[in-house]
């Protein structure tokens, strides 16, 4: 059983992988002046590996049905998905402490 659930956890890191990296060409595509630059690709990679982790591990929680999209949508999300959860959070903190 562990096993599997290592499996499933390393198919998360993947697909946030692959959606820092679909962000990452995007980017190159749809800019003025495409150039590729190793270090910002590794750091989408490292980025989108995270955040989409992230998302998956929190979607899990929620719902395990949603969490290999949750890490597509985190890993293309990058660092903005995750201030943008942070974000959320401290709404919700500030919310419950101020009732």
């Amino acid at each position: 059983m562990h096993n599997m659930a290592l499996f499933e956890e390393m198919i998360w890191v993947v697909v946030a992988v692959a959606g820092g990296v679909a962000k990452y060409m995007n980017t190159l595509l749809t800019s003025d002046a495409p150039t590729f630059e190793f270090i910002r690709f590794l750091a989408r990679l490292t980025v989108g590996a995270f955040s989409g982790y992230m998302f998956a591990r929190a979607a899990h929680t929620i719902n395990p049905s949603w969490d290999v999209f949750a890490a597509g949508i985190g890993g293309w999300l990058g660092a903005d998905g995750m201030e943008y959860a942070a974000l959320i959070i401290k709404s919700r903190v500030n919310n419950t402490h101020d009732k």
